[in-house]
């Protein structure tokens, strides 16, 4: 990629974007402004609810794809917009003179919109093996239900009953100060973190997300220091509007399909999990992994055929439908970590020195990182890291013994290494099947469990007889 490319991308940052915003709200704070107020409640429930209805669209699409993808960092930023979708329709329907008269409701449940929507924003830029982060995540569709149901039922108490509301003082000194303060810090650290990803991946949603969270802090601060009705109040509506639809914008381009639509509709009536699978794998995947084979030539097709490979013994073996899941993502992006090696090592024909054996090994700790910050699940993360270590703990990088290395990875590690038997490389052609199966026999004494070695001999020794 070309650096003026670079440059070009990088020159809108999301601190413009939260500058713009405080800028034009200290304009409106000038005296030629002070006298201008729109008390409009009827207008200020239209907008509120155009915010919440594309939020709750947001919240839908990205609540599936973060439960078909395996995805945390998808499925906490859904959590952050159903808590803004609840909150903020709460807000709207509070609004004084509308169907109601003046209530605490109406500024505590914009607190509380605020404060959720950044800590899930914050939630999701947080590595996706913590231990915190990853047992929330191993029931993700009942968390997903289960909060909804349960701001559901708070907002229509909070709405029937409005004096209950005032156990959450959110809107008198000094914890409203907290909670404004809080926010402000949890946005702008999600938003530098998505920033920094998106930096590091050109990923959309990760940019459209910086810009988002920017827009929200910049919201924030108005929400807390801005008059009721007066027209600089009224930016921090469409600020957050703003944020919503730059959301949905990026959402829609990081998970179309484009040209996969077929393959996508077809996922969804197919009875084969393999087909099903490697339909919901996201496009913006695919193209990292185009990016990775065009970089290390030699393994154009590699990453599909192990995924395809590992899904098929993965069968065999009896894993769940999220197993093979994670079976899939793990290994298209096993060898991810290769797109930071350089290229000739990656393309040496001859012996690589121990030097550049060194750098080749780093691809797992590489490919770890990135996908760490992306959001990518515990079993995953596995794959990425640990598809070379060894039963007979001379591995790397972590030297794991064999009980220490996870059946995921077992299953990986022997379709990875015949596929790259039977593959030309650069410093050796291919080896036919039966070479690939007798490697493969001497390996399970000292490299790759035996079990799954002779699982995948029975596998694909089926085929080659038929």
């Amino acid at each position: 990629m070309n650096t003026g490319m670079n440059i070009k991308k990088k020159r809108f940052t999301p601190m413009w974007s939260l500058t713009i915003s405080l800028a034009v709200y200290l304009l409106l704070l000038l005296p030629t402004f002070s006298g201008i107020s729109f008390v409009l409640p009827e207008e200020h429930f239209y907008i509120v609810s155009l915010t919440s209805l594309i939020a709750a669209g947001i919240s839908y699409g990205m609540g599936v794809s973060g439960i078909r993808l395996r995805n945390l960092q998808v499925l906490f930023v859904a959590l952050g917009f159903i808590s803004l979708t609840i909150f903020f329709t709460l807000h709207g329907l509070s609004t004084p003179g509308f169907l109601l008269e003046f209530n605490p409701v109406v500024s505590v449940s914009v607190q509380m919109s605020f404060l959720l929507l950044s800590f899930f924003l914050w939630l999701s830029t947080v590595p996706g093996n913590n231990k915190f982060i990853s047992s929330l995540g191993s029931n993700n569709r009942l968390l997903l239900g289960g909060w909804t149901l349960l701001l559901i039922a708070l907002s229509v108490l909070f709405f029937f009953r409005n004096e209950l509301i005032l156990w959450i003082p959110l809107d008198s000194a000094p914890l409203n100060w907290i909670v404004a303060l809080t926010t402000l810090f949890l946005s702008l650290i999600a938003g530098f973190r998505f920033w920094r990803a998106y930096q590091y991946t050109q990923f959309s949603l990760q940019a459209g997300l910086a810009h988002a969270t920017a827009l929200i802090s910049a919201a924030q601060v108005i929400a807390s220091t801005g008059e009721l009705w007066h027209i600089s109040w009224w930016l921090y509506h469409f600020l957050l509007l703003g944020a919503v639809l730059i959301t949905v914008f990026t959402l829609i381009s990081q998970f179309s399909f484009g040209d996969t639509l077929g393959l996508a509709l077809q996922g969804l009536f197919t009875d084969s999990p393999t087909e099903r699978i490697m339909a919901g794998i996201s496009p913006k995947i695919k193209a990292l992994i185009v990016a990775e084979e065009a970089h290390d030539l030699y393994t154009a097709g590699h990453a599909q055929r192990v995924a395809l490979n590992a899904i098929r013994l993965g069968e065999k073996v009896g894993l769940s439908p999220d197993e093979l899941r994670a079976l899939a993502h793990g290994s298209l992006l096993h060898d991810i970590g290769k797109i930071s090696v350089p290229n000739e090592i990656l393309n040496k024909p001859g012996t690589l020195t121990p030097d550049e054996r060194h750098e080749m090994e780093k691809h797992t700790l590489y490919g770890y990182e990135m996908c760490q910050k992306l959001g990518f699940m515990d079993a995953e993360l596995e794959i990425i890291r640990w598809h070379h270590e060894r039963v007979n703990g001379r591995g790397y990088p972590d030297v794991l013994t064999v009980d220490k290395i996870p059946a995921l990875v077992k299953i990986v590690a022997v379709v990875d290494i015949y596929d790259a038997l039977t593959s030309d490389r650069a410093y050796r052609k291919a080896l036919s099947h039966d070479q690939a199966i007798q490697h493969l026999d001497a390996f399970s004494n000292f490299a790759l469990d035996k079990e799954y070695v002779e699982l995948w001999k029975a596998l694909i020794g089926a085929e080659f007889e038929n």
